[in-house]
């Protein structure tokens, strides 16, 4: 799907859904012009992601209390408003026909959305066994693809898989530089020009190496041609000893560029 039918496929959604003009950020002559549309036409398909959410959430979540959380690889449980705020974020930016990758998905946002009738596609990403198995139980598997991937292995070399072209893609990488630049690497190298990137940052005040993370982060995405439309503040909390609090940037590709790669095996993940 190009650009510019994807973008008209948000407006006319946003329009349908009684979003204002300048919500939206149009002209007032193009915001007439959409608004003249027969939207009916244009099959917009709204669907309610909080049915979805209730339908599911449970055995998510569930499974995520029993499961124990590797720290050695950066896994962390998020509690359910967490999960919520994430999928309503996503949910603002899926239009008919898109396709999602998630690089890592221990919080099984896949399974949610795998049952989305807008999306086309879902690729899922994980180097955790049972995190793959119980995304294959539960997910809508004529939707889903699920890959095994040790992304560590991609830190000495100069290119990282490519796993299609995407619309929307969502990481939550290790929180390091490291993790951050590697993650961002491989966002870039597979999603659509005008794409989003939903990537969740730690978002810790009053601690300098948040601050520090966060502008190397900064840096990297406009390296690749990323800008930052949103950014969702303290939105995402881990049920964890160290009550770790992030928060969700949501970015656009808009420009062509690399983020090139740190090549540190050691500082991948933070082992806490």
């Amino acid at each position: 799907m190009i650009y510019s039918d994807r973008l008209r496929k948000s407006i006319i959604k946003k329009i349908s859904l009684g979003t204002s003009r300048v919500e939206i950020g149009l002209r007032k002559s193009i915001f007439e012009y959409f608004s003249s549309m027969n939207l009916n036409q244009e099959l917009i398909c709204t669907q309610n992601f909080e049915i979805l959410f209730n339908k599911y959430i449970e055995k998510v979540i569930n499974f995520k209390l029993l499961k124990c959380d590797n720290v050695l690889i950066d896994q962390s449980t998020i509690d359910r408003e967490s999960l919520y705020n994430r999928i309503s974020i996503l949910d603002e930016i899926i239009v008919n026909g898109d396709s999602l990758l998630f690089i890592g998905d221990n919080d099984f946002v896949s399974i949610i959305l795998s049952y989305d009738e807008r999306v086309k596609s879902i690729t899922v990403v994980d180097l955790d066994d049972q995190v793959l198995q119980f995304i294959s139980d539960n997910a809508n598997n004529d939707k889903v693809v699920i890959i095994k991937e040790d992304f560590k292995e991609y830190l000495s070399r100069d290119k990282v898989p490519n796993y299609g072209t995407f619309q929307v893609v969502q990481s939550d990488p290790p929180y390091t530089e490291t993790g951050f630049r590697l993650y961002n690497h491989i966002a870039n190298c597979n999603i659509e020009f005008g794409g989003y990137f939903l990537l969740v940052v730690p978002d810790m005040e009053y601690e300098k190496w948040n601050y520090e993370l966060k502008l190397d982060i900064q840096r990297s995405l406009v390296q690749g041609g990323f800008v930052v439309e949103k950014i969702f503040k303290h939105n995402q909390t881990f049920i964890d000893y160290y009550g770790i609090i992030s928060s969700t940037w949501l970015l656009q590709k808009v420009m062509t560029g690399e983020i090139p790669n740190i090549n540190n095996k050691k500082k991948l993940y933070t082992i806490r």
